[in-house]
């Protein structure tokens, strides 16, 4: 991965807090409609209220790809 390439996203959860999640720490994520689960490594896993489609511009290519529609 070159330098200058993003490796994290940053999320709004809940009101007004934001999480940093780097690429490395995603195990896969789950739509459902406007929402987006996070699964992580540990007991829980993060929701955020926007599409997958909106966040999949946001992830990088070289590490995650689309496994349905």
């Amino acid at each position: 991965m070159e330098k200058h390439e993003k490796q994290f996203v940053v999320l709004t959860v809940g009101r007004n807090r934001k999480r940093k999640i780097f690429f490395e720490e995603i195990l896969y994520c789950r739509a459902d409609n406007t929402y987006t689960t996070f699964h992580i490594p540990g007991p829980k896993s993060i929701t955020v209220s926007r599409s997958l489609g909106e966040i999949e511009c946001e992830l990088n290519a070289t590490c995650f790809f689309r496994i349905s529609r």
